[in-house]
């Protein structure tokens, strides 16, 4: 979770440095973090990590 803060932090910061362009009329809906990575591949103890 604090990764997607810190990357919703940078990314409100790149509004804010770019010129011309104010943080207010961009809508917050789409500025969204980046998806959260889902573990397609699991480990288990049993068994071996698959390839």
């Amino acid at each position: 979770v604090a990764a997607a803060r810190t990357y919703a932090r940078a990314a409100v910061a790149d509004l804010l440095a770019e010129p011309g362009r104010s943080p207010a009329e961009e809508c917050p809906a789409t500025v969204r973090p980046r998806p959260i990575r889902r573990r397609t591949r699991t480990w288990r103890p049993g068994r071996r990590p698959q390839v």
